[in-house]
């Protein structure tokens, strides 16, 4: 008996050992598969790194188990193996798989306008506060001229376009203008800063990329304050002609009209928090946003999906033939232990 559990315990180590040797820097190198696939296969349940499978812990698994065998004679204190070890071996949706971390999610290409309110209620600590905001939006994209492209629209009475999306095109350059940029102090003119950015900052001539390419188009607006003109209208047109309106309000920001000026459903596009002093705990929301979009849109390499899928299928079938060889040396067990008994 000890005899055979060993030759299997060489067995499973031989080929877990051969599928990890073949397919692990495979799996290392391309953590993502496309939507339904991953979330449908993939379940990150153990602590770890990168997106492989754990074939230590399997082994490690099965050989404690197998050595208690040998040495009690009662796997589990009596327990059959189907109810000690096999839980962690019951198939792909508990595969010890992790997935890639968050902030790794490649963003979909964007032509991004953020359009800010830099009115007199706006305090220099508090205006600091949306420039380290934008910047960690930046750090969470994928910046660069086929990339998200980015421009910065800055209102109070007054509208000041920053920069266009034809200026910069590294993360690096974007932060460095981002910390450039100094308030204009008086009146909330929200609608005519939505007018400018459709008008003069989402053209092909300040660089936004020609509809026919499908690109994105994306405003953000940060306000703290009620409008002091008509934003209704002149949101509901530049939604019409392919803008996606995300409206964030703080403190004193007007409800009401967030939701008039956003795209909808208004639960995904309108976002209030109480403080700019919380303003950065939006970025992982928006990073989830556009990430979750990201999945639907991005196409992999077919080859490499199928090889992935077909490995797993693999490991799930060699799987459930040793569940039911150990469950076979599980009876054998406890029958010896009833006749020595």
């Amino acid at each position: 008996m000890t005899c055979f559990i060993c030759i299997s315990v060489f067995c499973l180590s031989s080929f877990l050992m051969e599928a990890q040797g073949t397919y692990g820097p495979y799996l290392r190198n391309h953590n993502q598969l496309s939507g339904d696939r991953q979330r449908s296969h993939f379940t990150p349940n153990m602590p770890g790194h990168g997106n492989s499978i754990n074939f230590g812990g399997f082994t490690a698994i099965i050989i404690a188990t197998l050595i208690s065998i040998t040495t009690s004679g009662r796997p589990g204190r009596g327990l059959p193996l189907s109810t000690t070890v096999l839980p962690y071996l019951s198939g792909p949706s508990h595969l010890p798989i992790l997935s890639a971390p968050a902030e790794l999610c490649k963003s979909r290409p964007l032509d991004l306008v953020f359009i800010i309110d830099s009115s007199r209620s706006v305090r220099p600590a508090e205006f600091e506060k949306v420039k380290i905001f934008l910047s960690e939006m930046v750090d969470s994209l994928d910046i660069g001229s086929d990339a998200t492209r980015v421009a910065l629209v800055n209102y109070a009475s007054t509208v000041n376009t920053e920069f266009l999306l034809k200026k910069y095109f590294s993360k690096a350059e974007v932060k460095q203008a981002f910390s450039r940029i100094d308030p204009l102090s008086t009146g909330t003119m929200t609608g005519l800063a939505i007018k400018t950015a459709m008008e003069q900052v989402f053209t092909e001539n300040a660089g936004a990329r020609p509809l026919k390419k499908n690109i994105g188009r994306v405003a953000i607006i940060v306000t703290d304050g009620r409008p002091q003109d008509k934003v209704e209208e002149v949101a509901a047109a530049a939604r019409a002609s392919g803008i996606e309106i995300y409206a964030v309000g703080v403190d004193r920001a007007d409800m009401r009209s967030l939701k008039q000026m956003a795209s909808q459903p208004l639960d995904d596009h309108v976002f209030y928090v109480e403080t700019y002093g919380v303003i950065e705990k939006l970025t992982s929301k928006f990073r989830e946003t556009l990430c979750e979009e990201a999945r639907g849109d991005l196409t992999e390499n077919a080859c490499m999906c199928e090889a992935q899928i077909a490995f797993q299928r693999k490991v799930h079938n060699s799987i459930q033939t040793l569940t039911s060889r150990l469950d076979d040396i599980s009876n054998r067990v406890q029958q010896f232990d009833l006749r020595r008994a």
